[in-house]
């Protein structure tokens, strides 16, 4: 009997964990004047490292907090950022946008289409969404987006 009940607590305490993330880090990058981005990133059950706070930084004390979840994508300037929720085998349809100047968010970008996206700055302030089919027999398409 102690060794199906020992059993039954090992099997509880490893699906308890298992929803749970795997590992939590913090990252930071230097912005303008002084001002560093904290992010705090999490593993998701059948996905990618994904950023779940974003924190500006001034004179390391928070100014501004903002939940966001994805895998943020920076233009070259490190003045805007585009966070597409991936995971293995697709994305979510809406593309979550921040302006690092101004410490705000954007409107989200909304695609309709049944698609994996791939997201590419072309320049400092526009954006390639590229709609890949989610099957063969549909066509790639691609939609721009300014900041």
């Amino acid at each position: 009997m102690r060794k199906i009940l020992l059993i039954i607590a090992v099997v509880v305490s490893f699906s308890a964990t298992a929803d749970e993330p795997q590992e939590t880090i913090t990252t930071n990058l230097d912005l303008d004047s002084g001002r560093v981005l904290r992010m705090h990133w999490h593993w998701v059950y059948e996905g990618y490292k994904t950023v779940h706070k974003l924190e500006f930084l001034k004179a390391g004390t928070v100014t501004r907090s903002m939940t966001v979840t994805g895998q943020p994508i920076f233009n070259k300037s490190n003045t805007l950022v585009a966070i597409p929720n991936c995971w293995h085998g697709g994305c979510e349809l809406t593309i979550e946008i921040v302006n690092l100047e101004t410490e705000k968010k954007l409107p989200d970008i909304k695609v309709d289409k049944d698609a994996f996206l791939k997201l590419t700055w072309i320049a400092d302030r526009r954006l390639k969404v590229l709609l890949r089919a989610p099957n063969p027999d549909e066509i790639d398409s691609t939609e721009y987006f300014d900041f």
